[in-house]
């Protein structure tokens, strides 16, 4: 059973979780552990195909996801050639923004901005989202160093977690290099 106002305060927390795809013997995740506190923003990164995406889809597996979408106000239809997915990305941000979540997942919600919308993404997160969790993948640096913590995934696990400054002092870290 899930409560209408379900989170309450936004608090993720995974202890030994591990994803195994479709009867696959190969691990997806693997003993992921870690808790995000209230309101933190989390930026998660690695390189490609080490479970960044899949790590979120574990949260997702709660929801009806297409439940979701079709309580929206407006439909956007797939594969509409009016909107650059730059334009997408952020019509989904104004969704997220209105419905007034707990918690925000940003899918490399950066990747297809310009410099100037990137910088507009990161001021939207740190003031409107100020009372969610927010949890960003990210490929692009600039897009996650402002936030409370980072993730740093490799070969499905959880390999660095801590505050951007203090991961960047660590000269043989994964997020240093």
């Amino acid at each position: 059973l899930i409560l209408e106002n379900w989170p309450e305060r936004g608090e993720v927390k995974y202890q030994n979780v591990s994803l195994i795809y479709n009867d696959s013997k190969q691990s997806i995740l693997r003993n992921i552990n870690f808790t995000i506190k209230p309101n933190e923003k989390i930026g998660i990164v690695g390189r490609s195909g080490v479970g960044k995406s899949s790590l979120i889809s574990t949260l997702f597996r709660l929801y009806k996801f297409q439940e979701i979408i079709s309580s929206l106000d407006f439909k956007i239809v797939k594969n509409d050639e009016n909107f650059s997915t730059g334009q997408k990305q952020l019509i989904c941000l104004a969704r997220a923004m209105a419905s007034q979540n707990k918690i925000v997942v940003l899918d490399e919600a950066t990747a297809n901005l310009d410099s100037k919308n990137d910088a507009l993404l990161q001021d939207i997160v740190k003031k409107h989202f100020a009372c969610s969790t927010v949890l960003m993948i990210a490929h692009k640096l600039q897009s996650i160093v402002n936030c409370d913590k980072v993730m740093v995934l490799d070969k499905n696990e959880i390999i660095e977690y801590g505050k951007p400054t203090d991961l960047l002092k660590n000269e043989k870290g994964s997020f240093y290099k």
